[in-house]
This record gives C-alpha cells, sequence and structure tokens, in this order.
C-alpha cells in the first residue's frame, strides 16, 4: 500500500509538473528537507524528495519531446549550434569536470554501490534540477516565488528546532545534555547548513522591497514574513549551537560593512580589529 501511494503522488506530482512545471519547483524547494522521508521502491532506495524530482523530469523530458525542444531555455543555450559565450562555456567545462570527478570516484570507491547512490543524490539529481530551474526561471515572478518558497522552508525548520529547545522534546540522544536541538534533522549542524545560507538572502531581498515595492498589503506582508525569517533563524542556530554557521554569518557582517555599505567602513573595520585582538 505504502509503495501504491508513493507511486500515486508521483503520478500526481508529474502530472502538475506537465501543466505548471513552476509550480512542481516551487513545491520541490519548499519541501527540500523530504529527502529524510526514505523508503524503497521496487527493491531501490530513494526518498520523497527524489521522487518529486524524477517526476518533474519526465514531465520535462515529455514536453521537450513534444515540442522538439524548441521551447527548452536549456537546449537552446547548451547545445545549440550558434557561438557559446565566454560565461556559457566556462559553466559546460566546470559541470563536465564535475560529472567526471564523481564517475571516477565511484570507480575508485571501496563499495560502489553506496558510491553510485552518492553519485546520483549529490551530482546527478542537482544538475537535473538546474536544468529545470534554467528551463521555468524565465520571469521575475516564478524567481520570486521559488525564493519565498526556501524562505518558508527555512522558517519551518527553524520554529521546529525553537520548539524543540524550549520544550526539549525530541532532541536525540547525544545532545540532549547540551541541549543542542536539531528540529527534523538527526543532529544539529544540518540546521545551520540549511538555515544559515539563507539568513543573508532574507537581508537582501528585504531591502530590495523597502526600496523598489510601493506601500500596500503585499509589501508589509512580504516583509513581515523576512523579518520573521530572520528572527526564527538567528534563533534556530543558537538553538543548535552551531558554531560553525555563526562565524561565517559574522563574517559575512564584516564582509558587508567593509565592501557593501560604504558609511559603515571605517566603523566595520574597528570593530573587527577589536574583535581580532
Amino acid at each position: 500500500m505504502i509503495i501504491v501511494g508513493f507511486l500515486l503522488f508521483a503520478i500526481f506530482f508529474g502530472v502538475v509538473a506537465y501543466k505548471r512545471m513552476e509550480y512542481a519547483l516551487v513545491s520541490i524547494v519548499a519541501l527540500l528537507p523530504a529527502y529524510l522521508v526514505r523508503f524503497s521502491l521496487f527493491g531501490l532506495p530513494t526518498t520523497l524528495l527524489e521522487v518529486m524530482i524524477l517526476s518533474s523530469t519526465a514531465a520535462w523530458l515529455v514536453r521537450t519531446v513534444q515540442t522538439s525542444g524548441k521551447e527548452s531555455v536549456f537546449l537552446q543555450t547548451f547545445f545549440a549550434k550558434k557561438k557559446k559565450s565566454f560565461a556559457i562555456q566556462l559553466l559546460c567545462w566546470a559541470i563536465g569536470v564535475f560529472v567526471v570527478s564523481g564517475a571516477v570516484s565511484v570507480v575508485i570507491a571501496p563499495s560502489m554501490i553506496a558510491a553510485v547512490g552518492l553519485y546520483r543524490a549529490y551530482i546527478i539529481e542537482p544538475i537535473i534540477v538546474f536544468v529545470l530551474f534554467v528551463d521555468t526561471l524565465k520571469n521575475r515572478r516564478v524567481f520570486l516565488a521559488v525564493l519565498y518558497a526556501l524562505i518558508v522552508a527555512a522558517i519551518a525548520v527553524s520554529i521546529g528546532a525553537l520548539v524543540q529547545y524550549l520544550t526539549g522534546w525530541g532532541i536525540p540522544g547525544p545532545w540532549v545534555e547540551e541541549r543542542r536541538t536539531t528540529s527534523i534533522y538527526p543532529y544539529p549542524n544540518a540546521v545551520g547548513l540549511f538555515v544559515a545560507p539563507l539568513i543573508p538572502l532574507m537581508v537582501t531581498l528585504l531591502l530590495h522591497i523597502r526600496l523598489n515595492y510601493q506601500k500596500g498589503v503585499i509589501r508589509y506582508s512580504l516583509i513581515g514574513l523576512l523579518f520573521c525569517g530572520i528572527g526564527v533563524s538567528i534563533g534556530a542556530l543558537a538553538a543548535s549551537k552551531t558554531e560553525g554557521a555563526i562565524i561565517a554569518l559574522v563574517g559575512i557582517v564584516v564582509i558587508a560593512g567593509l565592501f557593501w555599505i560604504p558609511r559603515a567602513r571605517y566603523r566595520t573595520l574597528w570593530l573587527a580589529s577589536i574583535g581580532i585582538a
């Protein structure tokens, strides 16, 4: 019954992706932690996130074949006969080296089966998602929708970490004494790995909205969402005690103060010098 349920979900998600790929991508981004839902499908280990990606890929392939690739931005950019820009050539070489080096690692790995699984999850599928994004993010509206879906995911993970810290419920054994929260993940550092890179993104979006959006319900709603996201994300980092992520954020603040905000340059330099001393 479980396998049938996942197959039906895969079919449903594929239909959604075929009709409106942007909805599928927003769902994938909002549910990035879905890789934690693991199961076997016809004897092959997989995850819920992987099912969503593969269903979307199948839908993309069907549409591409139907249109002979004429509507695919990815194919027209990377495989058209016209001369490619230097940036595209550099990206092609980088992806090629990445794929080949991963394949070499699979061949020389002590456990080839495990290596193939990692190769699929960490190299092949991210490249597939890159292709889907290139073909789908054709306007500013879809791009922002994907960003806000990512922020909603960060808020959900952060709230889980904060609730865990306040109640002590669900903290895995090794981190109970330190009271390091893990949210939905099996270890605390995963919280920092997911949330920390999104805090500068939220700050940047907040500045963008304040400078470019007219006053209204949408402007204030987005500002409220971003303030909430920044607040709970910083709280989650503190609750999970991911020191590396916290140091990285401090470094970002210093770099921004030195190079991005001219008026704060000398203050940042003095504060950084005092901190180092």
